[in-house]
């Protein structure tokens, strides 16, 4: 019926029919007639989409469920022939298991190792993604002004701020003087502002392409790099009346052949990153174990990795009497098993290059010093 203006006999002859609500009236009415509804307005249509949406809601990860696969990590890769390495003969180092040990067992899940302090970190390397976010404090404020800092807001681990304070009162109690802390650990957020600093440094003195190629050399890209962890600092001389580093190599100044002396003595070891602009400066924690090792050794961090991995066992006999004992084994999933000294105070770490590494302090136990012809002297 369609709307319009009728007379009392139209609206009769046609048919209409108002509903038994509306008032009667005679003569000419408005009449507007109910709307049919569409297939979209009706209360079922709406009933039945929104179960096809549960079935296919239902449907889609059952469709593309796949076999659950383990976490995939490093994978270790032993070598290919035994002795296959050149190794200095130490005294105070052998690479064998001492004898009358009782050992007992360890699980230690992947976000455990993951917290330790061998992780080989650079630029092929990355940080894994189960290590957790590092737990920093103040330098400055924990450190209680024993460790000077070139920026207040500079942060480390707290076991690292421990080690700082023993290395910085050992080489004041030796006349050292003039080394700060010039880096701390760093956020993806902060190496970018850094990086942006160094870009506009270089942009000022060539052109915006050679600027570039001079930052992505001298640093390592946002996200990435051993500033990461908690347990890497950056010690630099200041240059006298100013506040620029000192950029000479630490082998050629005394204060800096003090530092090499001391620092793995409070368990810090030199690392090598890529890169010009902070090569030689930068110290990583990794305990008194490891650094008397890689000390007596004479190799760098990623050459005593490489060590550990083909000898899998190392005793290290420290100055003041301390043992200790090195293993390494490759990781065995997201969960490893080691056999550790019984009664033992140890420290256990992935190497981020397929392997787990264990330091245990054995305690004040003379071990057999390793037979070799001609022996060397343990660093100075």
């Amino acid at each position: 019926m369609a709307e319009g203006i009728y007379t009392e006999r139209e609206w009769r002859l046609r048919g209409a029919c108002v509903g038994s609500s509306a008032p009667i009236c005679w003569g000419a009415q408005y009449v507007q007639p109910v709307p049919r509804r569409k297939l979209y307005q009706h209360r079922g249509v709406h009933v039945l989409m929104l179960l096809c949406s549960v079935a296919v809601a239902l449907l889609i990860p059952v469709c593309s469920r796949r076999r659950m696969e383990p976490a995939s990590y490093p994978m270790a890769v032993p070598p290919a022939t035994k002795a296959q390495m050149s190794v200095r003969q130490v005294a105070g180092i052998s690479f064998a298991m001492p004898p009358d040990l009782t050992m007992v067992q360890h699980t230690y899940t992947m976000e455990e190792l993951c917290r330790g302090k061998l992780l080989l970190l650079d630029k092929k390397h990355p940080l894994p993604a189960l290590a957790p976010h590092p737990n920093t404090l103040t330098i400055a404020t924990y450190g209680k002004g024993m460790v000077p800092v070139g920026d207040l807001s500079l942060k480390t681990g707290k076991e690292t701020i421990r080690a700082l304070t023993g290395l910085f009162a050992d080489l004041r109690s030796n006349g050292i003087g003039g080394f700060v802390v010039w880096q701390g650990a760093q956020t993806c957020a902060e190496q970018w502002e850094q990086a942006l600093a160094y870009m506009r440094t270089q942009a000022g003195q060539s052109t915006l392409e050679t600027a570039a190629q001079q930052v992505w050399q001298a640093m390592e890209p946002p996200g990435s790099g051993e500033l990461q962890q908690e347990y890497t600092v950056e010690l630099r001389m200041v240059q006298e009346n100013t506040h620029l580093p000192d950029t000479r190599p630490l082998e050629e100044t005394t204060p800096g052949r003090q530092l090499l002396r001391l620092a793995w003595r409070n368990g810090f070891v030199r690392t090598q990153p890529e890169g010009e602009g902070y090569q030689g400066f930068r110290f990583r924690h990794v305990g008194i174990a490891h650094a008397t090792a890689m000390t007596y050794l004479d190799v760098d961090f990623a050459t005593y990795l490489a060590i550990l991995h083909e000898k899998r066992v190392m005793t290290v006999q420290g100055e003041k009497g301390e043992a200790y004992l090195i293993q390494c084994i490759p990781v065995q999933g997201e969960r490893t098993l080691l056999q550790l000294p019984k009664g033992s105070v140890s420290e256990v770490s992935f190497d981020n290059m397929g392997y787990v590494i264990a330091a245990s302090n054995l305690g004040n136990n003379r071990l057999s010093p390793q037979e070799t012809s001609q022996p060397v002297k343990a660093a100075n």
